[in-house]
Order: structure tokens, then sequence, then C-alpha cells
């Protein structure tokens, strides 16, 4: 069996006219190619009166065989016969768009799949490139994602370790949770404690304000009272002032005639003195024996006067019994009485 014909060296094997002869090669030979390029297409239709046998040449588009339908006794027919199928294999049935059925040749049927193939292989290197740019896309996809995912796994491991020592931490803080409780039932004890106590000192601050206003009262009462009192006294003292101005000048004026007086009885007494003087020289020179009783009187007479008006005592006479006037008289009263007493 000859190995099957390609798609181009169908297109090149040209069939023999109609005014060539028969074929030289044997008939045994010629039925066996013709046998090894055909295959039955559907089973032979019955011959109808006295016509040949209906024959169908049908080019495959797989494999460019030649479909032929034999006569009921398998053999090939005439050579005439042959060269028409032979000129028919060169077409091929194509069906339209609007699904009807036609023929057409072999070379517009290869040149269409030459072109189908063109397409087919063009779109399949189109396909091919957004398959290779899909895969690279893919592939940095891929790469970034597995990026992320080593940061999102390092970040999950951090995060993990973050949240494992918060969870120490809340656990620790857990524990502490009943001493907590039992502190802030102290807290709550202390601060109702608190409370009472608060409202007692508000009781107790309100009484205190209010004793506060009435000692307020009790000190404008006071402050009033003091005011008066105030007036009152230094009216008083303004008038005590006045009296004592008053007393001041009546007091001057006193001394002024105390002054006066005095100056007046000193000058009677030193002309008393004067007088008695005389008296007392006369006195000496008559009888001596009454210039002492006289002297005595006069002394006596002076002290009651002194006493009288408050003065000092004379410088011509003294207090002391038997020194009663000037020491140079009483030397001299001395003088003369000594003569009498011897």
């Amino acid at each position: 069996m000859p190995p099957p014909t390609s798609p181009g060296q169908a297109g090149q094997d040209v069939p023999p006219p109609a005014s060539e002869p028969s074929r030289e090669e044997p008939a045994a030979s010629a039925d066996a190619d013709a046998r090894a390029l055909v295959k039955a297409k559907g089973p032979a239709k019955e011959p109808q009166g006295p016509e040949q046998p209906l024959v169908s040449l049908h080019v495959s588009p797989a494999t460019s065989l030649l479909n032929v339908i034999s006569a009921p006794d398998s053999s090939l027919g005439s050579a005439g016969t042959m060269e028409k199928e032979w000129r028919d294999a060169d077409v091929h049935e194509v069906t339209s768009r609007d699904k009807r059925k036609g023929m057409a040749s072999m070379e517009m049927f290869f040149s269409d799949f030459r072109a189908f193939a063109d397409a087919t292989g063009a779109e399949a290197n189109n396909r091919l490139k957004r398959v290779e740019k899909v895969h690279k896309s893919v592939t940095d996809k891929r790469t970034e994602l597995y990026n992320q995912l080593v940061a999102s796994y390092h970040k999950a491991k951090t995060d993990r370790a973050e949240m494992a020592h918060e969870l120490e931490v809340a656990q620790a803080a857990a524990a502490r949770v009943p001493q907590l409780e039992a502190d802030l039932r102290v807290a709550r004890a202390q601060c109702a404690e608190s409370e009472e106590a608060a409202r007692a000192l508000a009781a107790k601050v309100k009484e205190n304000e209010g004793e506060l206003a009435r000692l307020r009262r009790l000190e404008a009462n006071h402050l009033a009272e003091l005011d008066y009192v105030k007036r009152v006294e230094q009216e008083k003292v303004d008038n005590l002032n006045q009296r004592l101005g008053e007393v001041d000048g009546q007091c001057r004026r006193l001394r002024e005639e105390m002054t006066a007086q005095s100056q007046t009885l000193t000058a009677t007494a030193k002309r008393w003195v004067d007088e008695i003087s005389t008296l007392d020289r006369g006195l000496a020179a008559a009888f001596p024996e009454a210039q002492a009783a006289a002297l005595e009187v006069a002394g006596k007479a002076q002290d009651a006067r002194q006493l009288v008006t408050g003065e000092a005592s004379s410088m011509y006479f003294s207090m002391e019994p038997g020194h009663h006037g000037r020491p140079e008289r009483a030397n001299h009263h001395a003088g003369i009485r000594a003569p009498a007493g011897g």
C-alpha cells in the first residue's frame, strides 16, 4: 500500500486528459491503487433499470482521499468512468453559511486551508504571546503575593508575639481582678462613709453659716454700738479737752494771780522785815529783854503767814526754834545779850 498523498502533492497530481489513451498500467495494479486511495462513504445505491450505478467522488479535508462508490460487483467500471472520477476528484463538497451545499476546487480548498492555517498559527502565536504575558504577569503577581505572604507571615509572627505579650499582661491583670474587686468594694465603702461625712459636714457647714451670719449681724451691731460709743466718748473727750483747756486757763490765771499776790506779799514781807528790823534795833537799844519775845512773836506770825500763803520761808527767818530772824541779827542780839548776861 503506497503512503497517502499530502495536500501539496494532491494539487500537483493532474489527471490525464480525455483524449489520452488508456493507462499503460495493468488493470490489477490500477484497481489496487484506486482501492488504496478511496474509501466507501456510504452503501451503494441499487441500479434502477438499465442505467449505470451513480458514482460520487468526495475529497476528505483531513486526508484528501478519494471516496468512490463502486458497483455492486466491486468493479471500477470502464476506463472512461475512471477518467471522469479522476477529473472530479479535484473538487470537494462545501457548505455555505446559509446551509446550502456546493462543489469547490481543491486549489481553493488548499488556499482556504492555508489561509486558515496561517490565521490559526497567527492566532495561536498571539494566544501564545498573551499566554506568555499572562504567565509573566501571573509570575510577577505570584512573586508579589509570595513577598506579601512572607511579609504578612513575619508580621503575623510579630503580631502573634505582641498579642502573646498582651495576653500575658492581660492574664496578669486578670489575676489582679479579685484584689481590684476587693479594693473596689473597700473604696465603695469608704466612698459611702465619705458621702455620709460630707453630708454631715454640709449640714454642719450650713449650721456654721447660720452661726456665722448671726455673728456677723452681732458684729455689725457691736460695730454700730462701738461707733456710737466712740462718738459719745469722743464728745466726752472733746468736752473734757474743752474743760481741761478752761481749767488750764484758770490755772494760768490763778498762777498769775498767785504770782502777783506772792510778789505783793513778798514786798509786804520785805517791808515788814524792814520795819521789824527797825523796831528790833529800836527795841534792842531800849530793852533787850523784850526783844527776844518780840522776835518770837514775829517769827510765829511769819510762820503762820507762810502756812497760809504756801510760800517758802523768808531768807530773814528760820523755822528752827531759837533761830528766828537773820543770822547776823541773831548774832547781833546774841552779842547784845552776852554783855547783859555778863
